[in-house]
């Protein structure tokens, strides 16, 4: 019941495309929180035009979305990795943990987003 309220809260302040992936995929982002200021990140990165940095989100923080890949977690997490179309999103998500970890570890000799940046991309995001 915390945890709820906790994601309630932090979906008060997200992108309102963020906000409705977490209202179709509950169950995946109730079991792997830490995924969502990072999508909300990439999502704010769509909406501005730069999506090649969005798979650079996803790495920088892949101990949180390799929660989604987890046994215990695909059942509710399959869903939002297969069903969601990530267009040229350079396909941050990969059907499979092996996958996403050869993409980002291809995706390491490419030069990272610097964090301060990607604040500022959610935060100009917002007003879109």
């Amino acid at each position: 019941e915390v945890e709820e309220q906790v994601l309630a809260e932090q979906a008060a302040q997200l992108l309102p495309k963020t906000r409705a992936m977490l209202a179709r995929y509950p169950r995946c982002f109730r079991r792997c929180p830490g995924t969502v200021g990072p999508l909300d990140t990439m999502m704010g990165l769509h909406l501005s035009g730069r999506n090649g940095h969005a798979q650079g989100v996803a790495c920088a923080h892949s101990a949180a979305f390799s929660c989604m890949y987890k046994t215990s977690n695909m059942f509710a997490c399959y869903p939002f990795i297969s069903d969601e179309d990530w267009g040229s999103w350079s396909l941050p998500l990969p059907l499979t943990a092996d996958l996403f970890r050869r993409q980002c570890s291809a995706h390491a000799a490419k030069e990272a987003v610097p964090e301060a940046e990607l604040g500022s991309v959610s935060a100009s995001a917002s007003s879109l």
